[in-house]
């Protein structure tokens, strides 16, 4: 692909994201793909979610705990991706449990999960972030779990991340050049593309929900 070429790509990409971003928001409730539940969690993170979700996964079941942050940006992504507020309570109780006692996760953390559902606080029924909520968010610092990978990792972490999940050299530098451009919701869409081995342009990303359906749906297609 000659640089005009690649050029008029881009520009495509960025105004089919341009006009995403002055719709609504992505309308969770009426995405369809199989039930998730959490005995299937771990392996479907590592197929369809997002690499800003996918990180978050990774690091609360290592560590056993996150931040507030990243608790509210992956919790309302596993709201729209079909949790039940009783499976998000057992879900982050079972994680949690590994560093904080039961009781202690009743009374610092249950209410923060209610109320992401609508049923504590002023009962506001909140929706999963987009990409441009994520990107624009207060950078992470050390221990943080939230933002976008693509924007906040440095080339290091980046190249490790996308050797990860056996990405080519070439495929990586195309990946690195477009988050050093800040063309961030591109270079996720071209990881997309690749791990799901798809032709390039094949989708605009403007929401890790939106991301996880497109996941689902070539998968269960395949089947």
């Amino acid at each position: 692909m000659n640089k005009i070429e690649e050029d008029d790509r881009l520009m495509v990409q960025l105004q089919n994201i341009s006009q995403y971003q002055e719709s609504t928001s992505f309308d969770y409730k009426n995405a369809t793909f199989e039930k998730i539940n959490l005995n299937s969690i771990d392996k479907i993170s590592e197929e369809s979610f997002p690499p800003c979700m996918q990180c978050a996964h990774a690091q609360l079941k290592r560590n056993g705990h996150l931040k507030y942050h990243g608790r509210i940006q992956y919790g309302l992504f596993l709201k729209g991706i079909g949790f039940s507020l009783e499976e998000s309570l057992t879900f982050w109780r079972n994680c949690f449990n590994k560093t904080i006692e039961s009781e202690k996760f009743d009374k610092l953390y249950s209410y923060y999960i209610r109320y992401n559902y609508g049923q504590e606080g002023k009962r506001v029924d909140f929706h999963p972030y987009n990409c441009m909520k994520i990107i624009m968010s207060d950078p992470p610092v050390a221990g943080d779990s939230h933002g976008c990978p693509f924007k906040q990792f440095d080339q290091k972490n980046l190249e490790s991340m996308l050797r990860t999940k056996g990405i080519t050299n070439i495929d990586q530098n195309e990946i690195i050049e477009l988050s050093k451009n800040q063309h961030y919701q591109i270079a996720c869409a071209r990881f997309y593309e690749i791990v799901h081995n798809q032709p390039k342009q094949t989708i605009s990303i403007s929401h890790p929900n939106e991301y996880f359906q497109f996941s689902r749906s070539l998968i269960e297609n395949k089947k």
